[in-house]
């Protein structure tokens, strides 16, 4: 089975093609974007991969993405995905706990230098 789909680029004057092909028990998806061609995850396979049409540059491609995703979801990529989406989300909570965090010593350091440079008392 081979589907492909034209999507859309940050440039509006550029599309690249996103292919999911089956062989087997074999998937495969493709992008030509630079990071695709590298062998990247692009954002291009990522929306594809996720049922997001708005990326197509032809809305009459919906379908052929349609049936590429009926392939995918028999795959373990649709559990691969909301794994990773829950590891990025608890990796965001982190980064804002530890930006809490520094912000707060940031402040407390910034009243200790005061403290000494203009005399005041420190609090």
């Amino acid at each position: 089975m081979h589907f492909s789909v034209k999507v859309k680029s940050s440039d509006p004057d550029r599309h690249y093609l996103v292919e999911v092909i089956r062989r087997n028990e074999l998937l495969r998806v493709s992008c030509t974007c630079r990071a695709g061609e590298l062998g990247q995850m692009c954002k291009h396979k990522n929306a594809i991969l996720r049922g997001d049409a708005s990326i197509l540059v032809d809305q009459g491609d919906e379908e052929e993405m349609i049936h590429a995703l009926q392939v995918v979801n028999k795959t373990v990529i649709p559990a691969k995905l909301a794994d990773l989406d829950r590891r990025l989300n608890e990796i965001e909570k982190e980064k804002k706990r530890i930006n809490s965090q520094f912000n707060a010593k940031a402040k407390e350091l910034k009243k200790e230098f005061a403290a000494v440079l203009f005399g005041a008392p420190a609090r």
